[in-house]
């Protein structure tokens, strides 16, 4: 079977963002590479396997690639296959430009050959939309809300017992430290920091956690999210657009995170209502963040979560969607 467009990604927690974005746009599939690191020629045969047919394919294929490592190593090879336009988006340079800092040298040339072998980009803020500098290249906030997140009810109230997580990786650019910092201060709020941590990781919590901080582990957003009021993001690490706010917002869950420029983007330009810290917050900020989410009325508080829910409707897998079918219709027609 042909297809017009074919997403590709090496990182499997987004398996269900990338699926969805190639049934929505539709003529397109998504496929799942392995590590470049550890599977390098097995992630050449896939490659080689989806494009078997091209050959016969009237018009060319659209490729539509996802994070930094995979988006210039795939680039590359399909920079020496005709007919295939090449789409890298831009939504993992965080490691390599945090917030707040300048640009390297190293993340300059990465940007220029990154962009000197794709036929457009795709950027998932406006600071990264300015960052890179090419002729044709697209803003798309996020991979886009599924329509299970938007679909169900996720009724939510603060009880005298408020739970608050962290979601996402066991990293100090994600800010892993500084919520374990805020929960000392609040030994009546319930902490969970769902993550799947490293052994060592784990082991070194575990005795320095405060307690009433829990190590739920690795779960599925559904659980997560019906199971806490309000997250707490404290990434200084440059994130594209983090899912999990996009995953918290949509499920009428509390927001309190850093003013990087993904977050920045969802408030100024989605009219979405969080708690905005600066990158380089105090753990004072945190502390009256976490109070003034206290203070709420309950009725204040679900006004707030209801309308950002309303507003994720901006940001549903639908519309991200038709930035890729547009990137698709300039680059090689209907």
């Amino acid at each position: 079977m042909s297809f017009k467009s074919i997403f590709i990604d090496s990182d499997k927690t987004s398996n269900i963002y990338r699926n969805n974005l190639a049934t929505e746009i539709t003529n397109s599939v998504f496929i799942n590479l392995d590590n470049w690191r550890n599977s390098p020629l097995q992630n050449v045969k896939i490659i080689k396997e989806a494009l078997s047919n091209i050959g016969n394919q009237d018009g060319g294929i659209v490729i539509f690639s996802f994070g930094a490592k995979n988006n210039l190593l795939s680039g590359l090879i399909f920079k020496l296959i005709p007919k295939v336009k090449f789409v890298p988006t831009i939504n993992g340079l965080g490691r390599y430009a945090p917030t707040g800092t300048k640009i390297n040298i190293f993340l300059k040339i990465y940007l220029w050959v990154l962009a000197s072998i794709s036929s457009s980009v795709i950027t998932q803020n406006s600071r990264d939309f300015d960052l890179i500098k090419h002729k044709k290249k697209y803003l798309a906030h996020g991979s886009g809300i599924p329509k299970s997140f938007l679909q169900n009810d996720w009724r939510k109230t603060i009880s005298s017992k408020l739970r608050i997580g962290y979601v996402g990786r066991a990293e100090k650019t994600k800010g892993i430290y500084r919520f374990l910092e805020i929960a000392e201060i609040f030994p009546n709020i319930e902490f969970y920091i769902f993550s799947k941590l490293p052994t060592k990781v784990k082991s070194e919590l575990q005795k320095t956690k405060p307690h009433n901080v829990t190590l739920a582990g690795f779960h599925t957003p559904m659980h997560i999210f019906k199971n806490i009021d309000a997250i707490i993001f404290p990434s200084t690490y440059g994130e594209g657009v983090a899912r999990v706010i996009l995953e918290a917002l949509a499920t009428n869950t509390f927001v309190i995170t850093t003013a990087i420029s993904g977050n920045l983007d969802l408030v100024n330009k989605f009219g979405i209502n969080m708690k905005i810290v600066p990158v380089t917050a105090s753990i004072e900020d945190y502390t009256i963040a976490v109070e003034d989410l206290l203070n709420l009325k309950n009725k204040d508080l679900l006004s707030i979560l209801q309308a950002n829910k309303n507003n994720c409707s901006k940001l549903s897998v639908q519309e991200i969607a038709k930035v890729y079918k547009l990137v698709r219709q300039d680059l090689i027609g209907n």
